[in-house]
């Protein structure tokens, strides 16, 4: 292994020169990870963190080159009822070159040694692989489904550019349109267009007045993260380089669900996709009260023309909402953590549901 430091970030606009060449060379065409709003909202406003305090951790070599990465995000996960302080492993990376020699184990283990709850949520298989040599348990049990509009760009989203893949999508196209018909009949007749004594209206901020409600909402998981009001204003109503819109549902003046969603851009990839980022629903309200949430998403969405529509099911029931408002292709979101004061496999046992995973977890909608 060669011999290298592990350093907590001080920043400096020495300090951030140095790290957003580091940018260039690991995240190449990635502009993202140099947006300076960006980086200021997620390294020093968490309102988890505490004063003067950032979770970024980087690997330097003899030279006092920065080689690698692991930046921590502060969250409080509820595991079985009790709340626990955590930091989620997010943008675990070394220098290209410098795979397969140790060095991403030197940062995992700086996390361990926080005294914190560790996991981490939408890893790579060659991540999950290390996070596992560490003892690590792997969860599989959420999926991110689709809904293709068009599937061109969309297919190009999911990896799928070669030549066969850009031939195929251009067939694709009237079948997708004549798909989504069908799917459009199928909503029709099996998504409600209104729940009785529901209303629904756009909100700017979360009230710490409903923070009470969103775990009771989600009692059948044994893992999520804490839904508090400062936390969920900072992650989906602060932010200057993206723009969230959140709804939320009431019945008889009290809060019953919230939903998130964003159109997002990259040019990059030449996509434009619709992401359902966040969602928490009282399941007494309807049995169908999911799915016609979902479909409030979607038809919002869709107004702004986006190629396709994303979200995660970490349920069957979040799955069959999914499929009856038309996404259908799907794959796993796997997510891995490191059981310490608690076992996955007790979990199981006690709840119906082991973790409720959305795109609002980890990074998965930080950057576009």
């Amino acid at each position: 292994m060669p011999s290298v430091t592990v350093r907590n970030y001080q920043d400096s606009p020495t300090a951030r020169t140095k790290l957003f060449a580091f940018y260039q060379t690991a995240y190449p065409g990635n502009r993202e990870v140099q947006d300076g709003d960006r980086f200021e909202w997620q390294s020093f406003q968490n309102p988890l963190a505490p004063p003067d305090t950032n979770y970024l951790y980087h690997l330097f070599a003899e030279d006092d080159r920065i080689i690698g990465q692991n930046i921590l995000l502060p969250y409080q996960l509820s595991i079985g009822a009790a709340v626990r302080d955590a930091l989620c492993s997010t943008n675990l990376i070394v220098m290209p070159g410098l795979e397969g020699k140790g060095l991403g184990h030197r940062l995992i283990e700086q996390h361990e040694q926080l005294g914190k709850v560790c996991f981490a949520v939408g890893i790579t298989e060659a991540s999950s692989r290390a996070f596992q040599k560490r003892g690590w348990s792997p969860v599989n049990d959420s999926r991110l489904f689709v809904k293709v509009l068009r599937p061109v760009p969309l297919l190009r989203y999911l990896g799928k550019s070669s030549g066969f893949w850009r031939l195929a999508s251009r067939i694709a196209i009237p079948f997708v349109k004549l798909a989504n018909l069908l799917f459009a009949l199928r909503t029709t007749l099996s998504v409600p267009r209104h729940i009785p004594g529901v209303t629904c209206e756009e909100i700017s901020q979360f009230e710490p007045a409903w923070d009470a409600l969103w775990p009771e909402y989600l009692k059948a998981f044994a893992i999520h993260f804490v839904r508090r009001a400062d936390f969920l204003n900072w992650k989906y109503c602060s932010r200057h380089d993206v723009q969230h819109r959140v709804l939320i549902f009431k019945k008889d003046q009290r809060p019953v669900a919230y939903v998130v969603y964003r159109p997002s851009r990259n040019t990059e990839r030449g996509i434009y996709l619709g992401r359902i980022t966040d969602f928490v629903h009282d399941p007494s309200v309807h049995p169908k009260f999911l799915h016609y949430i979902v479909a409030t998403a979607i038809r919002a969405l869709q107004k702004d023309s986006v190629d396709g529509i994303v979200g995660i099911a970490s349920s069957p029931e979040i799955a069959a909402a999914f499929r009856a408002n038309g996404m259908i292709l799907s794959r796993p979101q796997p997510a891995i953590i490191r059981e310490e004061g608690f076992t996955l496999s007790q979990l199981r046992d006690q709840y119906p549901h082991l973790w409720y995973i959305t795109l609002g977890d980890s990074d998965l909608d930080n950057y576009w």
